[in-house]
Formats: structure tokens, sequence, C-alpha cells
């Protein structure tokens, strides 16, 4: 308590250290035993927790955030003889003590923080990071296959939903999203809602078989793997009736409970498109096009919702941010369909941007056309941070290709 800021605006008792090398499923185990729980995941925990903040991963907690959200400290080695505790001025959380207490440099810079939140290892190596965190509560999943009607639709593109039959009614859920099997539509997509509800220690245990409630279509398209093109629909509706279950009645648990740790069999692969919540329809559509007219490919589409990051490079980057998640086997066949995803979308009129944690393909002009003023941001903050011989020390050739090594 006496290294918090007295001018700090949350929850006290909230507030975690944490080394880089972290998992999510160690923070969510240890979390529980003092009755604290992470705001939110991606859709499995294998992470850690500096890995998921650097490439802005998310679940699908629709008024929350991904997990750089919750970030609000970050201890980063610069040099072997210099370190900085970075915080936002706006939102000051430790005393200008703390700094010192670990031998760093306080920096309190709005736009130095949001820079570094999501930044691939360019500022130097994140030791730590601190974060907020929520008492620790329960979700009550359900998992139902309708129709893609008018109720739905609206659901997704408006977040408002009022009258749109989710099984606690007009309840706003915490978690939504929605799954399409593209060669299984007339039987409906897969709708899954999340409430959270208090925590209670006698709460039934889910049972998980091969598929965990909150796995991600990840989880199992990656064990089909050497399908010819012509078995791949069957393959595909055969797999993902088999373990992607809806439920009878609801299934309870904490975070970890509902997102386990990841075990991904086989070849595996996965892009993701960030769109603006009113096209995430024509988004979604687009793709389901390209498999029609240029497959069969053996991937799914998820829908999943997060509010804006204020990372400057987080590409959650919309008022209202739809991720439209295409997972599917590692092949040439996949990796084909994903390339033409992204021509398609740089071709259309619908604002989008790629998840930096899954395939994806970008060029310098393109990262440009996406994050427009951003990326000078970012770069104007790394120059003020780094000398030169530090900035070419922390590039690679991923930042080269990008133009974000300068």
């Amino acid at each position: 308590d006496r290294s918090i800021h007295p001018g700090f605006q949350g929850p006290r008792d909230g507030l975690y250290f944490l080394q880089c090398g972290n998992s999510i499923a160690g923070l969510n185990r240890n979390l529980r035993a003092e009755q604290r729980s992470l705001r939110t995941t991606g859709a499995s925990n294998g992470q850690s927790i500096v890995g998921a903040m650097s490439t802005g991963t998310h679940g699908s907690a629709i008024d929350v955030g991904a997990v750089q959200d919750y970030v609000v400290g970050i201890h980063l080695i610069v040099a072997p003889d210099r370190h900085v505790w970075i915080e936002r001025a706006s939102y000051p959380v430790t005393t200008d003590g703390f700094a010192g207490l670990l031998g760093a440099e306080l920096r309190r810079d709005d736009e130095l923080f949001d820079a570094v939140l999501v930044s691939f290892g360019a500022f130097g190596l994140i030791h730590g990071v601190m974060i907020e965190t929520d008492p620790i509560f329960l979700l009550e999943m359900h998992r139902e296959r309708r129709p893609l009607d008018a109720r739905l639709r609206a659901a997704i593109t408006t977040l408002d939903f009022t009258g749109a039959g989710l099984p606690r009614g007009d309840e706003r859920p915490r978690h939504f999203d929605v799954v399409a099997n593209p060669y299984d539509m007339d039987a409906g997509v897969y709708v899954t809602t999340m409430y959270r509800r208090p925590f209670r220690p006698d709460y039934p245990r889910p049972v998980h078989g091969d598929l965990a409630p909150g796995d991600d279509a990840l989880q199992f398209v990656g064990t089909v793997t050497d399908a010819l093109p012509l078995l791949i629909p069957t393959v595909m509706t055969a797999a993902v009736r088999s373990q992607y279950k809806t439920t009878t009645t609801p299934v309870q648990g904490t975070t970890n409970d509902i997102f386990p740790t990841t075990t991904t069999r086989g070849k595996a692969s996965g892009c993701a498109i960030a769109v603006p919540l009113d096209r995430a329809l024509h988004a979604m559509e687009l793709i389901l096009a390209i498999n029609r007219d240029h497959g069969p490919f053996p991937c799914l589409v998820a829908l999943r919702f997060v509010p804006r990051t204020r990372a400057l490079l987080g590409f959650t980057r919309f008022e209202r941010t739809c991720i439209v998640d295409v997972d599917g086997t590692l092949s040439n066949r996949t990796r084909s369909f994903y390339s033409r995803i992204w021509q398609s979308m740089a071709a259309s009129d619908i604002p989008f941007a790629m998840h930096w944690g899954k395939i994806l393909g970008l060029s310098a002009a393109e990262v440009r056309r996406l994050y427009g003023g951003n990326v000078d941001r970012w770069l104007v903050a790394r120059r003020a941070l780094l000398p030169p011989a530090l900035r070419r020390a922390f590039s690679n050739r991923f930042l080269e290709e990008l133009d974000l090594a300068d």
C-alpha cells in the first residue's frame, strides 16, 4: 500500500506486479487463491502475460477490452545499465519512490506508455508489468445453435441484445461470440454467451472432454490435418458437431475453468481481422464468399467483440471492434485462403487491422494505411526513449520489413 500513488483511482487491493514470463494459466490459479481474477484472457490461456499484452491478445468480453487494456505499469530494460518504470501521467499508479526501489527511472508519459503496450519487443526487454484485477467471479456459459436471422444480425452489429432471444433475455452478457462452419450454415451458427455471476466455492466444476467450454475453433480444427479437399466439408462438419458442444444446462466456472490451458493438436493456424462493429457481417460474408468461390478450405469463421484499445498499434482499434477469426489447419491451402482474405479486405471499403500474434500479411505501406498517424506517434516515442544504437539492438527483420525499426 505504501507504494501506491495517493491519487490512484482504481481498487488498491487489485494491483499485482508480475514478472514477464508468468503464464495466463498460472496467474489465474494463483489469483484464485487470493480471491481475485484476471479481467479477461484470450480464448486459451497458455500465453505469457507480456506475450499476450505485446501482441494485443483479446477475448470476447464485450465491455472489457484486450489483455493490454488492464496493464497499468511497465518495467522496461533498455540497456545493461538502464531500465525504466513507465505509467500513464493521466493514471498514476505508484509513488515516486517505487521506481527507485527497482533501480529504474520513473517515466509518467501517456504517449510512451501507449506505444510500449503493443510493441513486439521494439522498445526493450519488458521485465515485468503491473496489472489491475477483479474480485473473483464465475461465468455462466450457454452455447446454442440458431439461425443467423435478423435478430442475431442486429445483435452482432450493435451489441444491443434487447429482444435478441439470448438465454437470459435482455440481460447484457459479459462475453458474446458467434462461430460459423461454412459447410453447415443451414443448421445455424454457434452462439456462446457468458454472464458474470458472484463467486461461490460450491459451484459445480465443469467437466472437460476433448474440448473445454471456452476453447476456440483452433483447438479442434487442428485435428483435421490431412483431409483431401473434397472431404473437407464432411470432415469439418463431423469434427465440429462432435466436439463443439451446445449446452442443455448452463456451465459455470471461473475464467480458468472456462478457458483452460491450450493443448492444440496437429498443425494448426489462425489469422484474425479486426473491423468496426457495423461492418462485422460484411467481413464475414466476404470471407465465406472466398471459401465458396475458391475453396473448400479447412477453416471456421468466428466473431468476437471488444472495445477500442488505447495502445497506439493495438489492432483492436475501432470504437467497437469485431474480430473475425479464421482458424484452420496449417497448410499451403490454408495460407492461400488467408492471402485471398487479405487481398480482398485491402480491395474492399471495410476498415480493418490484423492480429499481430497470428499469421498476417502486412507490408510497410499497409501498416501506414491501417494505422495512419499512430505509426508516427509510435516511432517518435521509440526514438525519444532509445538512441540509434539501441534501436538497432531491439530491431529485427519483422520490424524492418514494416518500417518500424528506425
